[in-house]
Formats: C-alpha cells, structure tokens, sequence
C-alpha cells in the first residue's frame, strides 16, 4: 500500500522523474538528463530486456540500480519467438497477397513457399533465438544454422537437439563469424541478435549480395542491425524475396529523441512502402501472458525499493 503509480507521456518525464523512486521506461530513452533531474530516483527498471535505451553510466555515478526484465523470466522470449514465425509465415505465404486474390474472385493462387526443406539462420541464439528454434522445427526444415556469441554447455547442446525430428540438422556456430561465407545457401534469415558494434549494420549489401536469391529474411531484434538502403536495392533486385519486422531499419541518426535511432519507423519510408515487407510497431513481445508477468516483476521491484532493498536484477550495482 505503499506504492504509488503514476504514468505519463515522454516529454513529461523530466518533470515526473523528480519525485520518483523508480522509473520504467516504455519504448523511450532515458538520458542523463532524465537521471539528475530524479533527485530520489533509486532504480530504472527497463519493461523489458535491452537497455541501449537507458544511460547506464549517468545511473552508475549517481548510485541509481538499472534493472531489466529478462526474457526468459517472463515469458517475453516466447512472445517474440511466436511473433518471429508470424513474420516468416507471412513472408513465406503472402496473406495480403492471398486477400487480394480472393476479392479479385480467382482460385489456387498465389504459389507461396514452404518451412519444409528449407536452411535457416537464426542470427543470435540467446533465450529468444533458442525459442525460434523450438518452434521452427515443428516445420521440418532442412538445417538450422544458429550462430551464437558464447559456447553453449554441452547439455544445454543436448537438451536443443532433442526438439528435432524427421531429418533437421542443428549447427550452432560460436565466436566471431564470417556470416557471409554461411549465406550461399540459406532461404530464410531470423535475426534475434542484441544490438553491438559488431551486429549493428552487419546486414548490409554485401551481407544481401551473400544471400541466397530470393531469401526471406526476418527481423525481430533492434532496426540498427539492417542498413535501410542495402535493404531497399536487394528487395528491388530479388536478392531478398521479402523482409519482414518488427523493428525500424534506419542508421542515419534519431526519428525521435525519445526514442531508440531507429523508431518510431515512419510508415512513408520507402522501405516501409515496398510490396514485398511487412512492418509491425515493436509489439512482438506483448501479449497477455508476457505483459502480466512483466508486470508482476515491476510490482516486486517497487516493493523491493519501498522497503530499502535492492532489484532483484541489478546490472550496475551493488550499492
């Protein structure tokens, strides 16, 4: 009974964050600005897992805990798997393509594509990228490729291999990789990477040219990893036969001060009009099991901070 709530729109932040003990950002960048102006601030709590958004190091000066919400914690991983094979079906059986066919009065068309037999890259094999895979391979691909920062435990290894069936293969490469020598033969791309100096613009034209014509390739990871333009020439050649996301794809500097670089993504971007994407407005992990357990969590961290306690996360402290 000792929490108070209160919510408000980014350019309020500034005058809100004074009298608040913990702040949880929703789709907006939390500057250092934000974190002197929060003379009682004791915590950020990001409602969700990246924070690029948050400046950790203005937070760290001022003895504030950042803390995130992983996704293996809330079920946000799951959410966003789902929403990735969402995106990749869509890529693969053109629905809007098919509505189009059917109040046109025709039959048996459009010829789409299949999962089945097919090679996939999942780039970033993390919680939401190992939960990609449980999914995918209910459709019987030929390989998966997953490519992975840090080596996974032998029987974490062993444990993902028991999800295949039929004839899939898993092959999970570790440590720095040259992507583009994996690429000849892929038909489908899942980006679920973290954004870092080395992932940021790695799809970039000669990560498409690398590609196997007419690939599909989904993003559902942060819209710094793809170049906008590299993008648009391979759609219009058929390089990339469709891009799907759930991201923006800009690297040329803030739509929105409020917001990451890339987003909000104008819907009047070129990229956005081409027929051949679809765009989502960064929903993938919200749904309702994942929103009632990421909101259980921030419900604990406030009652964590209200009784001098520390987040049960904290990436920046201790204090």
């Amino acid at each position: 009974e000792n929490v108070v709530c209160t919510s408000c729109d980014a350019d309020m932040v500034a005058a809100e964050i004074k009298t608040s003990h913990v702040v949880v950002p929703l789709m907006m960048r939390l500057a250092e600005e934000h974190v002197l102006a929060g003379k009682d601030l004791r915590c950020i709590l990001q409602y969700g897992v990246g924070l690029e958004g948050v400046d950790i190091e203005a937070a760290t000066r001022n003895k504030v805990h950042v803390s995130n919400i992983p996704s293996y914690m809330s079920g946000n991983a799951e959410a966003t798997a789902e929403h990735a094979l969402h995106l990749l079906l869509c890529g693969l059986r053109r629905p809007a393509l098919a509505q189009k066919v059917f109040e046109d009065g025709r039959l048996g068309e459009p010829l789409t594509r299949q999962i089945l037999g097919k090679r996939v890259m999942i780039l970033g094999f993390g919680s939401v990228g190992q939960e990609i895979f449980k999914r995918i391979v209910g459709f019987s691909p030929s390989e998966i490729i997953a490519l992975k920062n840090s080596q996974l435990l032998p029987d974490e290894l062993e444990e993902l291999r028991g999800y295949l069936g039929g004839s899939s293969t898993l092959t999970v490469k570790t440590g720095e990789q040259d992507i583009e020598d994996l690429l000849c033969d892929v038909d489908i791309v899942i980006i679920s990477s973290t954004l870092t100096e080395s992932t940021r613009g790695v799809v970039n034209r000669s990560f498409c040219t690398a590609l196997k014509p007419g690939a599909v390739v989904v993003n559902i990871a942060r819209g710094q990893i793809v170049e906008n333009e590299a993008m648009c020439e391979a759609l219009n050649s058929g390089q990339v036969g469709f891009f799907a996301s759930d991201v923006g794809c800009t690297l040329n500097g803030a739509r929105n001060p409020h917001f990451s670089v890339s987003e909000p993504f104008p819907p009047s971007d070129p990229l956005a009009l081409h027929p051949n994407t679809l765009f989502t407005p960064h929903n993938g992990g919200i749904a309702d099991v994942s929103y009632h357990n990421m909101g259980e969590i921030v419900a604990d961290t406030a009652i964590r901070i209200s009784n001098n306690e520390p987040p049960a996360i904290s990436v920046n402290g201790p204090f």
